[in-house]
């Protein structure tokens, strides 16, 4: 079975958007730039909410300082300037390739400080 490679993932993300009409964002943080994007799109572009819909993935948050916020279903704008992407400093530490906890297998190990 062939592993897709990194292009090929993006294309899928770009079809998956454009299929629902909504942008799509997976990985650390994306979800964060997301909001800005369709905060945009209602502010300046469209003036509507109608027929547009945003994707939220719930996990990797716990590695920002202002992760996205949700509430009844909706994101709410943030509250501090920014694009809200921030890392926290102890994520940044152990998952700095190469020299992080993460790639020099002590984290894997169960060693990590």
């Amino acid at each position: 079975m062939k592993t897709p490679s990194h292009r090929e993932g993006a294309g899928r993300s770009a079809l998956i958007g454009a299929s629902w009409s909504s942008p799509h964002a997976e990985g650390v943080g994306l979800c964060e730039y997301v909001q800005h994007l369709t905060a945009f799109d209602y502010i300046a572009v469209r003036g509507s909410l109608e027929d547009r819909g945003i994707e939220y993935l719930d996990h990797l948050h716990e590695h920002l300082v202002t992760p996205v916020a949700i509430r009844a279903g909706r994101y709410r704008l943030p509250t501090t300037p920014g694009y809200s992407i921030t890392m926290l400093p102890a994520s940044l530490e152990r998952y700095t390739c190469p020299t992080g906890a993460a790639w020099t297998g002590e984290w894997l190990a169960g060693t990590q400080r």
